[in-house]
């Protein structure tokens, strides 16, 4: 701003006479630093951070409100997808580049992560645009099949113990079979060596 306005000690005063460059110089300031602002229709239905979306799959593009000229720590950028999302995306507004999604721990988004039902709300955190307030909907499915296919693995490896217990069982109760069997033959054969003797005794 013009040097000559910017300062409490240089005040106007009435009647006082004043450079018509330095007055058009403030006109053309002020009139840039409103330009700044966002539209008053945006701001009177607060949708300031609202922008259009116009990109492609898993790369998204988009405008905002009012042209930004850089990515600022704390930006937030609401939008929603022109298309759902198959796996890690990167976000380009007003384009300044592209940067990565990420979830709120940090990882890259996944396939649904981004769908066209959803109005997404992402802020930058210096390096990414990162989702703010929930996460996405398909963690969720991710997580909850993760847990039923742990549970599942689970299950399958307490069946399996028991088959092996059951197993165990059988060949303990088939060994004592035999043993008891060995037993008896030895038994018999010991029965028959007596008859045998006593039979020759007899004879002699």
């Amino acid at each position: 701003m013009s040097t000559f306005f910017d300062s409490t000690t240089n005040r106007v005063v009435e009647g006082s006479l004043a450079v018509s460059s330095q007055v058009n110089n403030l006109r053309d300031e002020v009139g840039t630093a409103f330009d700044k602002f966002p539209p008053a229709t945006n701001v009177k239905v607060n949708n300031v951070d609202y922008g259009i979306e116009s990109g492609s799959v898993n790369t998204y593009a988009v405008a905002m409100p009012v042209t930004q000229t850089a990515y600022v720590t704390g930006m937030c950028v609401c939008f929603v997808p022109g298309n759902d999302n198959t796996g890690a995306s990167t976000i380009n507004i007003d384009s300044l580049g592209a940067k990565s999604i990420k979830r709120p721990d940090g990882t890259a988004v996944e396939a649904g992560d981004l769908l066209t039902t959803q109005t997404l709300e992402l802020r930058y955190d210096g390096t990414n645009f990162v989702y703010t307030g929930s996460w996405p909907n398909s963690y969720f499915t991710t997580t909850s099949a993760n847990a039923t296919a742990a549970e599942t693995a689970k299950t399958g490896a307490e069946t399996a113990q028991t088959g092996a217990e059951t197993a165990q069982t059988a060949a303990e109760t088939a060994q004592t079979a035999a043993e008891t069997a060995q037993t008896g033959a030895e038994t018999a054969q010991t029965a028959a060596e007596l008859a045998l003797f006593n039979l020759l005794h007899y004879f002699l």
